[in-house]
């Protein structure tokens, strides 16, 4: 029989997306505690590699201020933030906080052992990217001596499920080297009783003022830039479409699939709420208006409830006027659609979990 995640649980997500939306302060922040990492994707926007990482006292001032703008839903983000040790504290405070607490990571550190640790500490989601069966032979990602075999892995995020009620899915990154690969992904997940999320390739280097010249060497090779790549993207996320329609377990909303269909046609995005409905906090205190962008010349410490929204104005104008025509992420990062359709959340969220 299959797990089927509390009510309780569902109502604290729909509750900590909903509420912040209603009161119009940002509904979703990113919190990177490391930037280091123990792989190295083809495709990773994360750089400076060298940063220091945040102290467990610094982290919990951060989650402080996370709290006082009026967020309530923070992805704890790297890097990878398994290599810290002292992780389990971090969900742990964010509980006490009342903080919905979601971890991305790439699994590859992961052992019974931490999911305890993880549990105990209340985590309430995680995410594992899985972008290939084959880690082995993946182009996309050097693994080094961290190669897994996927489906211990996913026996392992399953466990994590029962036994703490821990919304646990799979996030698949689709480039062109992978598109083969993600309908078996899906499957895969399926049996462990996991929901994947999904997420279309961007162009990191065309977008946000990233200055990582690397992205110029892929050339085509991992991202969908030409207009027949466009073209091939549509079609598989109309199929993609059509198999959550079918049953299969898929996070995100159709609003999604809506999304990067207009972005495909175009070229042009829905709003990006970057830097007003959700905001990063770097290693190093500095504000970044999303995953892809560059630190600003903010320190979390000098927002407050009141300014928030005009302060980072300035910095949201500019941005997006170099990267909006360029960025399909704005269709992903829209935690507020299950705020302003609450009976639709309601039911994707029975019917998935």
């Amino acid at each position: 029989m299959h797990h089927r995640i509390s009510l309780i649980h569902k109502l604290k997500l729909l509750e900590d997306t909903f509420l912040p939306v209603l009161e119009r302060k940002p509904y979703m922040s990113h919190i990177w505690i490391t930037r280091h990492c123990n792989i190295h994707c083809k495709f990773c926007y994360i750089r400076d590699y060298a940063s220091k990482d945040p102290s467990l006292i610094e982290i919990k001032k951060r989650l402080d201020k996370i709290r006082e703008l009026g967020c309530r839903l923070t992805v704890i983000m790297g890097g990878e933030p398994t290599l810290r040790k002292d992780l389990p504290e971090i969900p742990s405070y964010c509980n006490k906080k009342g903080i919905f607490s979601y971890l991305v990571t790439n699994g590859t550190l992961l052992t019974k052992s931490l999911i305890d640790k993880l549990g105990k500490a209340k985590l309430d989601a995680i995410s594992m990217s899985l972008d290939s069966l084959k880690p082995g032979k993946n182009s996309l990602v050097e693994y080094g001596k961290f190669i897994f075999n996927p489906k211990d892995k996913l026996e392992l995020l399953r466990y994590m499920q029962n036994k703490y009620d821990i919304i646990a899915f799979v996030a698949i990154c689709i480039s062109k080297e992978n598109i083969d690969e993600v309908i078996p992904i899906i499957k895969l997940a399926k049996k462990y009783n996991l929901a994947v999320t999904l997420t279309a390739m961007a162009n990191p280097y065309s977008i946000s003022n990233i200055k990582d010249k690397s992205w110029k060497t892929e050339k085509d090779s991992v991202l969908f830039r030409s207009k027949s790549d466009m073209i091939k993207l549509g079609r598989f996320m109309k199929k993609l479409e059509k198999m959550k329609k079918e049953g299969c377990k898929i996070i995100d909303p159709y609003a999604y699939f809506e999304r990067v269909a207009n972005f495909l046609k175009n070229r042009k995005t829905n709003e990006c709420k970057a830097g007003k409905g959700f905001f990063d906090i770097n290693t190093d205190g500095r504000i970044m208006l999303c995953v892809m962008s560059e630190p600003i010349d903010i320190h979390y410490s000098e927002l407050d409830k009141h300014n928030f929204i005009e302060k980072l104005k300035v910095y949201r104008d500019k941005q997006q006027k170099s990267c909006l025509d360029n960025c399909m992420l704005a269709a992903y990062f829209d935690e507020s659609y299950y705020a302003h359709h609450l009976l639709e959340s309601i039911k994707l969220l029975n019917d998935v979990y």
